[in-house]
């Protein structure tokens, strides 16, 4: 395991509770004591970039993958593309598809007074 960092006194290794839980943000210096040495020093934060490539055919002439999306009331669901996260909105057949399988109609949420329903299980 790696630690977040070197005291720049004593040269050895710990992990930083980074700003109280909050994050910390590029361009502030903060103080820390060291828990080695006890010495005070001061650090900034850097973030870098972590890039992962995924394949998206769609992007490159294959059909999209549509799924509905996680979203309540149903009125709001749109088609996401898995691959490339395109949105749209359903169909009229997908929207048909989509109430029959999560058992609740457009439109529901507003004749109930705007009342959540229970999640059935």
């Amino acid at each position: 395991m790696y630690d977040d960092i070197e005291c720049p006194y004593c040269g050895k290794g710990f992990d930083i509770d980074t700003c109280d839980g909050f994050g910390c943000t590029e361009d502030e210096v903060y103080e820390q004591e060291c828990p080695h040495c006890e010495k005070n020093f001061i650090f900034t934060v850097s973030w870098s970039p972590f890039y992962t490539a995924e394949k998206a055919d769609c992007l490159n002439g294959a059909p999209h993958t549509y799924k509905p999306s996680h979203t309540y009331p149903v009125d709001f669901v749109k088609m996401v593309c898995s691959q490339c996260d395109d949105h749209r909105d359903p169909t009229p057949a997908e929207w048909e598809q989509i109430e029959k399988d999560r058992g609740e109609k457009r439109g529901d949420w507003a004749r109930d007074g705007n009342q959540r329903h229970k999640v059935k299980e």
